[in-house]
């Protein structure tokens, strides 16, 4: 969902960047997704593309970028659950923007402190907040935990 940032220097390729859409747009591509890589008019991903990329391909490796969040927080140490391009909600009850009932296969994409995407295979959900207004980056991952809660939660 964004630009290819590469950096020689640390052999390092980042996707994103600057990506501008509507509600509507994040919705159609994250429910593409949710239909495992097909979109509203044609496929965007193969099934075997998607698969590889929504798995936990860091196992109990702890995510870096947490170290002064944990500390900050006094959250436990846990396990980053990063796929190719997603992050994962895995087990555990875990600080996270998918909130403590999503599936363990859930799978998200985030933008800047105030949007996110998600999608819940287990519970055939598709989940898409865009706001406004930049938090903390613990902020706005405990603003996301509380909505997706929410959300889950109001399904009967």
């Amino acid at each position: 969902m964004g630009a290819l940032i590469l950096d020689p220097g640390a052999n390092t390729e980042i996707p994103a960047a600057g990506v501008v859409g509507t509600a509507a747009d994040v919705f159609t591509f994250a429910e593409s997704l949710r239909r495992g890589g097909e979109g509203p008019r044609r496929r965007i991903l193969s099934e075997a593309t998607l698969a590889f990329a929504v798995q936990d391909h860091t196992g109990d490796m702890p995510n870096d970028a947490w170290v002064a969040a944990r500390e900050s927080h006094g959250w436990p140490l846990c396990p980053a659950h990063l796929g190719l391009g997603f992050f994962l909600r895995g087990t555990g009850d875990i600080p996270t923007p998918f909130g403590s009932l999503a599936s363990p296969g859930t799978f998200r994409g985030i933008g800047a402190g105030s949007t996110v995407f998600w999608v819940d295979p287990e519970r055939d959900i598709t989940f898409v907040c865009l706001t406004s207004g930049l938090l903390t980056y613990t902020g706005s991952m405990l603003r996301f935990q509380r909505l997706a809660d929410v959300a889950i939660s109001s399904l009967v």
